[in-house]
């Protein structure tokens, strides 16, 4: 193989025991491990007037996806400028985490961080299409992690007092697209893909914010995916999908471990997915199903199949031997184990043509990924908090509760499609009196369904 593969940056660091975070909380963007599946059930039914039990006006705008931990929901939002009222300078810029009350809906406190410059300015192509808050944030259970792009990570006790922030860089953005891939937390570290920051996956102390690994690579640019995390072999895989391929790191020392021909698309916004058999998915105008684990690079030995499938923002949900997708509110099955499309319909109010005029055919902006490991290097931009990019199609991933998918459209329809390779619409749920947009993937939480829109933060469950 002629690709070029040196070696990464990184700091030793010993693991200990992983987080408090139970069972029933949606702690992370997609819940646990970036899945979309909820083990609780949800309400099938709901609208203005009916299973709504509370709704927050938020004191700003974004589409990073809530979370639920314990008795408390957490989302981030932005305002002082890009507010789409041509208001305030870049340098008004500030992000806020709001913790609120999962019960009542009220706002038990508000996290402001104003904006480190220079930051991206609100112009097209780039922030323009998803705003300033688009990184959804993490928990261990004990401290509470908003990751706010250039101006850095920062940790909160459930309190609100601040223990700890780190920067992961604040070099220029491609295009000016800004930062959007959401953190996660897996044993002692906090996981940032930091490549709209410094072209970096960086792993920081979740305690203490010291940065323990780096791994810098030009093959991070454009890349706005949110890691997961696949145990193959008794070593545990950081899975990164970029452009033109699927990236698996050990978690252990922050080095490349092997990788695998992947999606080659114009730019790596959906996040890699994994079934319970050590195969994960990367999708985004292609597709490609590629076994864990290895050396070097795999792509031989454990691709399992290449293929095509819509979503170009949305992260599929794979359910029983099945990979669903939307894009462009056009609902697609494939069999996980062969690539080969089992269905594929048309949801209600979808557009003529579904998303595939507007993708251009699956127009490449770029070949095969070139990984270019070494020292630290500068931009990148966008993904991971719900979606982000310009172009149609349906930011919010699809989620899965008690067998049934649900699926958010931009405009605020969430249709309920049962989860079998049978297609069956069970409802679908018109939110659209909130006109300000829904481009967050929901979370869900013991019973309850949890959606933000723009400006608002709903939660979704029926009467006790």
């Amino acid at each position: 193989m002629s690709r070029r593969v040196a070696s990464l940056l990184f700091l030793a660091a010993s693991v200990t025991v992983s987080s408090q975070v139970s069972y029933a909380d949606w702690s992370r963007f997609r819940g646990p491990n970036g899945s979309g599946i909820a083990e609780s059930d949800a309400p099938t039914e709901f609208g203005a007037d009916k299973n709504v039990r509370w709704k927050l006006e938020l004191p700003g705008r974004g589409i990073s996806s809530p979370i639920v931990v314990g008795d408390k929901v957490f989302v981030t939002c932005y305002t002082g400028y890009g507010m789409g009222d041509g208001q305030g300078t870049v340098e008004d810029l500030m992000r806020h985490l709001v913790c609120v009350d999962r019960a009542s809906g009220r706002t038990l406190w508000t996290k402001t961080v104003n904006a480190k410059m220079p930051e991206d300015e609100f112009r097209p192509p780039g922030v323009t299409t998803h705003g300033y808050a688009s990184n959804t944030p993490t928990s261990d259970g004990t401290l509470v992690y908003a990751f706010f792009g250039k101006s850095g990570v920062y940790a909160y006790d459930m309190d609100g007092n601040e223990v700890w922030n780190q920067s992961v860089g604040a070099e220029p953005s491609f295009k000016g697209f800004g930062s959007a891939a959401s953190p996660i937390v897996f044993e002692d570290c906090v996981i940032v893909n930091a490549a709209d920051e410094s072209l970096s996956i960086v792993w920081l102390d979740k305690a203490t914010g010291k940065e323990k690994f780096r791994a810098t690579a030009e093959g991070l640019g454009e890349c706005w995916t949110t890691p997961i995390v696949v145990n193959q072999g008794g070593i545990d895989h950081v899975i990164v999908s970029v452009i033109g391929e699927v990236w698996g790191l050990n978690n252990a020392t922050g080095k490349l471990a092997w990788y695998a021909n992947g999606v080659n698309s114009r730019n790596a916004q959906v996040s890699a997915v994994a079934g319970n058999d050590g195969i994960v998915y990367a999708t985004g105008e292609e597709a490609v199903a590629v076994r864990v684990g290895g050396k070097d690079d795999v792509s031989d030995s454990n691709t399992v199949w290449e293929g095509r499938v819509r979503p170009r923002y949305a992260t599929p949900v794979v359910l029983d031997g099945h990979l669903y997708s939307v894009s462009g509110s056009v609902f697609e099955c494939l069999d996980a184990k062969t690539g080969d499309r089992v269905f594929q319909e048309r949801l209600p109010g979808a557009p003529a043509g579904g998303d595939e005029g507007r993708r251009g055919g699956g127009e490449s902006g770029g070949g095969r990924g070139e990984r270019g490991f070494g020292g630290p290097g500068g931009g990148g931009g966008f993904g991971g908090g719900g979606g982000g990019g310009g172009g149609g199609g349906d930011y919010a991933s699809p989620v899965v509760a008690n067998g049934k998918i649900y699926i958010t459209t931009n405009a605020g329809m969430i249709h309920v499609v049962e989860a079998k390779p049978e297609y069956k619409l069970l409802t679908s749920n018109d939110m659209t009196f909130d006109e300000s947009g829904f481009g967050a993937t929901p979370a869900i939480s013991d019973g309850n369904l949890f959606v933000r829109s723009n400006t608002h933060l709903y939660c979704i469950g029926s009467a006790e």
